[in-house]
């Protein structure tokens, strides 16, 4: 019933995202530095492209969490970043 709750509520992508803020907002170097890699903002839009065209097949209890964490290192790099990928 809980795992449900959470599941439906998507408490757990709001966690995720709340982290990254925070990290962001304490100026955290380690974050910033994984974030803006080239090869991991390349995975995280190869991962948002996958969710898109509904072939992004991995076990559902950590499914919305992985695409957590890849939109979070997408909104990161597209509103902080100089050297993005995409500039939107």
């Amino acid at each position: 019933l809980f795992y449900q709750f959470i599941y439906a509520t998507r408490f757990d992508c709001m966690a995720i995202g709340a982290f990254w803020a925070i990290l962001l907002d304490r100026d955290s170097k380690w974050v910033l530095s994984i974030s803006y890699n080239k090869i991991i903002q390349v995975l995280c839009w190869f991962v948002l492209v996958l969710v898109a065209i509904g072939k992004f097949k991995i076990p559902d209890f950590i499914n919305h969490d992985v695409f957590s964490v890849a939109t979070a290192i997408i909104i990161l790099n597209v509103a902080f970043n100089d050297q993005r990928l995409i500039k939107l």
